[in-house]
This record gives structure tokens, sequence and C-alpha cells, in this order.
């Protein structure tokens, strides 16, 4: 089993016969590792070719961002959403997610409203996921990171005061592994913090559903825009 960068001996046996081979695992390098600017295409201009993006319904470019309409239907490949491509986080131990964003659902209590809907989800199913939702059901004023892996007891989460609509933020969510604390920042300020969060990106190990825009759950689609958005590996 590879733990790290090296190497591994990979042996397949049957029949009573063994082969060994020899395969080399390389080290996610530090920094900026996905950067989507939505300049025309869909590209990944750093990840490249094998991570460009994928739009789903009538997810388009116009102005350099992508516009996401929340038309569709909200739990299957018909909605308004953008599909990043599976396993984004394999071994980051820590992270930072940079998203510039604009969301034009109204704040308000009404039901009309789209109350968890993601910016951005990413995992496996509905029991495996890290995602970002503007508007917490029933606290329309409050924004969520919550990360879940494999069903555990209890999401690990981050809340902090929703911000303003209908204007573009700059949005950075931090997850550091090594110390245990999740935080995010909004507009250059520490806008919520969780300390003890004690799950990383790795722990959500395949994810097939990367997506921008749409949950697992059947959750309203977002309304609104993004300009662009960037992974990176470490903080």
């Amino acid at each position: 089993t590879a733990n790290g960068p090296g190497v591994a001996n990979l042996v397949v046996s049957s029949f009573g016969v063994s082969v060994t081979n020899a395969i080399s695992v390389t080290a996610i390098p530090p920094g900026l590792t996905h950067r989507w600017s939505f300049n025309g295409d869909f590209t990944d201009s750093v990840g490249g070719v094998n991570y460009t993006a994928t739009p789903h319904g009538n997810a388009g470019i116009a102005n350099n961002q992508v516009i996401l309409d929340g038309s569709g239907a909200a739990g299957g490949t018909t909605g308004t959403y953008v599909d990043l491509g599976p396993n984004l986080f394999l071994g980051y131990s820590s992270i930072a997610l940079e998203i510039w964003y604009t969301d034009n659902d109204g704040q308000s209590t009404a039901a009309s409203n789209r109350n968890w809907a993601r910016i951005w989800d990413f995992g496996s199913s509905t029991a495996n996921y890290m995602f970002l939702s503007p508007f917490v059901g029933g606290q329309p004023f409050t924004m969520r990171l919550a990360e879940l892996t494999n069903g555990g007891a209890g999401e690990w989460r981050v809340n902090m005061l929703r911000p303003s609509t209908n204007v573009e933020h700059h949005l950075v969510y931090v997850d550091d592994g090594s110390n245990h604390v999740a935080s995010l920042w909004v507009d250059g300020v520490l806008a919520g913090q969780t300390r003890n969060f004690l799950v990383r990106p790795l722990d959500l190990g395949v994810t097939i559903n990367d997506w921008l825009g749409r949950s697992p759950f059947g959750d309203p689609l977002f309304v609104g825009s993004i300009d662009e958005f960037r992974i990176y590996n470490g903080i």
C-alpha cells in the first residue's frame, strides 16, 4: 500500500502465480492545482485538459463567468450546473478553495427561495460530501460549509452570516488539516471558523460528484454566477 511519495509494489496473485510491478507514487505539488476561469470556455488552465468542466442544462458563459439560472430538474443531469470531474481531492490533507461568485437569490424567508442550494458540492453520495450552501434551510441569513465522510456521526460545519446578494464576493475556504481548523473568508475578512475540525479533504476518498451549483439531495439549484474557481493543495 502506498502511503506517500516513492515506489509501491503492486502484487497480483492468481492460480498460484504472482506478478509484482513497481509503481511510482508522485506527491501532489503544493500550491494552485486547478483553475477554472470561464474565460470563454470550461477549461482548467492549471490541471489540464483532463479537468475540463462539463456544463449541464442552461449553464453557459457570458462576460467571462458561468451563468447558472436554476432551471431544470434539481436531481438529475438536465438541471443547470457544472460538473468539474471526479476525484479532485485525493491526497489533499489541507486545502484552500477560492471562488468569485454572485448569489442572485433574494434574502427573505419566502418559501420560493432556494434553501439548501449549493455554490459547490463535492462527494460521492448523500453520506459523503463537502458542500457550501448560501442559504441554510429555515435560516435564510446563514451560509454553511459542511463536510460529512462515509455517513459518520454528524457533519463538521462552519457557519457564518450569509453575504449580501446580487453583488460579487470573493470567498476562500481553508481546511488546515494539520491544526484541525476550518475557516471561511469573505472579501478578505474572516467570517467563520471552527476549531477541532477533525476531517480533511482526503477523507472524502473517491468523489464522483464534484459540482458547482448542484446538490446530491435534489435541493434547489443555485441561481447566480461564478467568475472563477480555484483549488490549492496545502494552505
